[in-house]
């Protein structure tokens, strides 16, 4: 039997029998291929296929360019002496079965599988097996253009490994804790701060793995680098729990908290609902202040027009924010949200950003990801606040992202001020907890 591998858990390698094939492989071939392998169980559709990499092309062109690109895998198998890789269907077409398909993201599906069938497997695991399968983030740096369609695949598919990484880490960790392996457990924790370094529960708990082996040194070392990494990326000091262990540890007792390795992250009281009189005194006072950033709020009432609060939010960053600030942005980031703002495409072309200027549509989950990883990068500059004055005029699609980005409470850098108002929203958007009044 022939053997496939794929791995696409950082960068794209194909082999074919222990060889690699990526030499000559086009960018359509290696993604065709990988998404092949990727449901070599399934039939899939010619139709669906063509959608998927030639959605922008008409229906004969881009009907040729599958049969050309099915045609050049063929040939690259057949000049390697191997079987047929592709077998015609009606209508499809699919993997043969005269192949052996392994790929890195059914390993770590089937890692997951063995864990929920029997915890102890986590026995048989090391971070070194996990790194083996995780080394980085589903296509890594893939991307085709004029591919929408294959592109959010991309996105969902990489946005799905890497919370199956996490959760693979996080339950190794509590095993290692609960056998008592505070060295092992360390390593984990360590990655998964490499992977969210400004998620403050992990130091805290990687602090107390250090206090329990009686490594004051070390865990002042962690302490000190959450506190760099924090005003580096969003100019902040570390939260107040945080802070306590240090000064307990400083202080020489090391005695820490029990509740502190089950510690949850609370939200920085960062969304005001203020009643006129009060909200028109505060916005007053921020505006004579020079170390922020105060975004007005809208001036016409457009609340029948999906998006567009957003779209003025995205525009007013795009006149106050200087170019060293957008060319930090993915391009996907910038794809995503010049579905709402086209003007993102003329700045997107001024940093040398590779985006599609063809219409396609955008999931709103993809879109309010995306405005969140644009903020993200806004407020690492400069602290900013954004008031709004007549909250019954922000559009419904936008108020949903407004309800989804105050929930989740990431704004670290950033105060969100409205104005109270009798909009049924309001008051729905106070029970998430995270408003001060």
């Amino acid at each position: 039997m022939e053997k496939l591998e794929v791995f696409s858990l950082g960068t794209l390698d194909i082999k074919l029998n222990n060889r690699s094939i990526n030499e000559y492989m086009s960018g359509k071939a290696f993604g065709l291929l990988c998404y092949l392998a990727m449901n070599s169980d399934k039939v899939l559709n010619r139709e669906k296929l063509v959608e998927l990499f030639w959605g922008n092309s008409d229906s004969e062109a881009a009907k040729y360019n599958l049969r050309y690109t099915l045609w050049t895998l063929r040939r690259i198998f057949k000049n390697e002496k191997a079987q047929d890789i592709i077998i015609n269907v009606k209508n499809g077409c699919k993997i043969s079965e005269a192949y052996k398909i392994i790929t890195d993201v059914s390993l770590l599906d089937n890692l997951l599988t063995n864990i929920e069938k029997d915890e102890k497997y986590y026995r048989n695991i090391t971070l070194e097996k996990i790194h083996s399968i995780y080394k980085g983030e589903f296509l890594e740096g893939f991307y085709l253009k004029n591919c929408p369609e294959f592109n959010d695949w991309v996105f969902y598919e990489r946005e799905a490994c890497q919370r199956k990484y996490i959760s693979l880490l996080s339950g190794f960790s509590i095993y290692l804790k609960q056998n008592n392996l505070p060295e092992k457990c360390i390593d984990v924790y360590e990655e998964m701060i490499r992977m969210n370094p400004l998620q403050e529960d992990l130091y805290l708990n990687l602090i107390r793995l250090y206090i329990q082996l009686g490594d004051r040194n070390a865990a002042l070392t962690h302490y000190e680098k959450c506190c760099k990494v924090l005003r580096e990326e969003l100019n902040i000091g570390p939260m107040q729990e945080l802070q306590k262990v240090y000064q307990q540890i400083k202080n020489g007792s090391g005695k820490i908290p029990n509740n502190v390795y089950n510690y949850v992250k609370k939200t920085d009281t960062q969304f005001s609902i203020l009643e006129h009189k009060r909200y028109q005194q505060y916005i007053n006072e921020e505006t004579q202040k020079k170390d922020s950033v105060l975004v007005a709020s809208l001036e016409k009432n457009l609340k029948e027009v999906d998006y567009y609060w957003m779209s003025e939010l995205i525009e007013y960053f795009s006149l106050k924010a200087g170019n060293e600030v957008w060319y930090k942005i993915p391009d996907y980031c910038l794809q995503d949200l010049s579905f709402i703002n086209s003007h993102l495409i003329e700045k997107a072309d001024c940093c040398n950003k590779n985006i599609s200027t063809h219409p396609f549509t955008v999931p709103d989950i993809r879109l309010y990801q995306s405005m969140e990883k644009l903020l993200h990068y806004f407020t690492k500059e400069k602290r900013v606040i954004i008031g709004i004055e007549k909250p019954e005029w922000i559009d419904n699609k936008s108020f949903q992202w407004l309800q989804y980005y105050i929930g989740k409470g990431r704004c670290r850098n950033m105060e969100i001020i409205i104005q109270e108002s009798s909009d049924e929203r309001i008051r729905n958007l106070k029970n998430t907890g995270n408003f001060r009044t």
